[in-house]
Order: structure tokens, then sequence, then C-alpha cells
């Protein structure tokens, strides 16, 4: 959770930054980065929440084959 306050809290210091350069008050300057990092820092950005939803949808799957499995017994065992 505190992850993605962080995040959000640095998207919207990225987009009020891009007004003040729209905007002409402030100037760009070129420099490295480390691209490595950054290419991380986006994967690792989309894949947690996708690894989580992925595990919820597997979850619930379950779940419902479990509840199939408990429907088919119960009619098998009334006949």
């Amino acid at each position: 959770m505190h992850s993605a306050g962080s995040d959000l809290l640095h998207l919207i210091n990225e987009l009020l930054d891009l007004a003040k350069i729209e905007s002409g008050k402030v100037e760009v300057q070129k420099e490295h980065i480390n691209t490595n990092y950054l290419v991380n820092y986006i994967k690792d950005f989309f894949m947690i929440p996708l690894n989580q939803r992925s595990s919820n949808l597997i979850s619930k799957s379950m779940e419902i084959h479990r509840r199939n499995l408990l429907v088919t017994n119960i009619a098998y065992n009334r006949f």
C-alpha cells in the first residue's frame, strides 16, 4: 500500500513538473539515466499488480472447481 501511495505521489509530481515545463517556468536539462533501472522499475510497476490479479484469478478458479465437484458429488449421491 505504501508503495502504491508513493508511486501515485511521484506521478502527481511528474505531472506538475510537466505543467511547469509547458508553461515555460522550468528549463529542461539533458542528463544520463540508468536505463536498466528504469526498465526494471517499469516492469516491477506493472508485474506486481499483474501477479496479484493472476493469483486471485487462480484462487477463484479453484474455488469454482471445488464447488462444481461438490455439486457433482451431491448429485451422484442423491441418485
